[in-house]
C-alpha cells in the first residue's frame, strides 16, 4: 500500500492532508522522516504522524507560514491587508504572528472562518471587488499585503493594491499558475502542462514587480500544492 493511503487509512484524514503532512516533512517510517506519496509500505513498517506546532482554520496559512519562517519576518503591530481572504488562512497566520490588525477582503460572502469573523482585529469586507479599492476607504496605508486570489490573474490587481501600501511596506503575494498562463496550456486535469510556461509566467512577474518599484526579496515555491496540484508560489516583495 502507497504511503499517503495507509496515511489516510489510519488517521481518517484525506489522502490531499496526507500528502501536505508528507512534504511538511511530519511523516515518520520507522523513525525516519519521509517525503515520498508513492513509497510502498509493509505491514512491519512502523508509521508515525507528527502533530503540527501551529493550526489554521486553512491549508493556506501554512504556506504563508513557511515563506514568514524562511525570512524571519517580523509581523507585529503591522497594519495588513488581506487581499482574497476566503476562510482566512492568511489572516489567521497574521493574527498569530501578532498582526496588530487584518483587513480581510474577498468578493464573495460568508466565507471567513467566525473564529476570525468575531475576532476585533479583523476587519470583513465582503462582495468587495479588489479591483476597486482606493486610498480614501480605509483611514490609513497599510504595513502588509498578502493576496491569495483565484480565477484572476494578479497582474490586474497589483498595481492599484500597491498605492495601498506605506513606503518601505511589505507584500507576499501567492501565485497560482492555472489563472496565469492561459487555458490551452492547461491539460485535462488543469494542471499546467509544462514547466517552460511556468518559468516563462514568473519571469513576467519580476518585470510587473519592478515595473512598480518593488523589490523583490524571494520567489518561493511554496511546499503543499494547490488543491488541484498545480505547483503554487510565492513572491515576498518589499516597497521602497
Amino acid at each position: 500500500m502507497r504511503l499517503d493511503v495507509k496515511l489516510s487509512v489510519m488517521y481518517d484524514i484525506s489522502r490531499q492532508k496526507a500528502q501536505d503532512a508528507l512534504k511538511q516533512q511530519r511523516v515518520l517510517v520507522n523513525g525516519q522522516i519521509v517525503s515520498k506519496s508513492s513509497l510502498e509500505i509493509k505491514e512491519s513498517d512502523v508509521i508515525e504522524l507528527k502533530s503540527r506546532e501551529i493550526e489554521f482554520v486553512s491549508r493556506s496559512g501554512y504556506k504563508l507560514e513557511e515563506v514568514i519562517q524562511k525570512h524571519d519576518v517580523d509581523i507585529t503591530g503591522m497594519t495588513c491587508i488581506d487581499i482574497g481572504a476566503s476562510t482566512g488562512g492568511f489572516t489567521d497566520c497574521l493574527l498569530q504572528r501578532s498582526a496588530k490588525s487584518v483587513t480581510a477582503v474577498d468578493v464573495g460572502t460568508m466565507q471567513l472562518h467566525p473564529k476570525l469573523r468575531n475576532d476585533p482585529r479583523v476587519n470583513v469586507m465582503e462582495n468587495t471587488n479588489a479591483r476597486n479599492l482606493t486610498v480614501k476607504q480605509f483611514e490609513g496605508l497599510f504595513d502588509l499585503l498578502v493576496m491569495d486570489v483565484s480565477f484572476i490573474s494578479v497582474k490586474l490587481l497589483i498595481e492599484g493594491l500597491n498605492t495601498l501600501i506605506k513606503p518601505e511596506g511589505l507584500l507576499f503575494i501567492l501565485i497560482k499558475p492555472q489563472f496565469e498562463v492561459g487555458e490551452k496550456y492547461l491539460n485535462k486535469h488543469g494542471i499546467v502542462s509544462d514547466e517552460k510556461y511556468v518559468l516563462k509566467m514568473l519571469n513576467e512577474y519580476r518585470v510587473v514587480f519592478k515595473s512598480l518599484g518593488l523589490a523583490i526579496v524571494d520567489c518561493h515555491k511554496a511546499s503543499m500544492t494547490g488543491r488541484d496540484g498545480n505547483q503554487e508560489y510565492i513572491f515576498y516583495l518589499k516597497k521602497p
